[in-house]
């Protein structure tokens, strides 16, 4: 009976090494998707947005609003 439960024991070990390797290559992954999706942006939030800065008077703060979510260096929000 030793044997068997050493035996299976060994066997869980391994089951559970695997697992763990399993879920941190899955954790991984999702960590890089949340990364990559934070540089995505939604074509109608813009088309919104240059729709606002086209109608408003007040277009300065659309313009800043862009730029921020575009991430426009100085340089860019100037040419603006």
């Amino acid at each position: 009976h030793l044997k068997i439960a050493k035996e299976e024991c060994i066997k869980a070990t391994g089951d559970a090494s695997k697992l763990r390797k399993a879920l941190h290559h899955a954790l991984q992954k999702s960590s890089d998707m949340m990364v990559e999706s934070e540089k995505l942006l939604d074509k109608r939030i813009v088309s919104d947005l240059f729709i606002a800065y086209l109608e408003r008077e007040q277009a300065e703060e659309v313009l800043d609003l862009l730029s921020r979510m575009l991430g426009f260096t100085e340089q860019q929000k100037r040419r603006m």
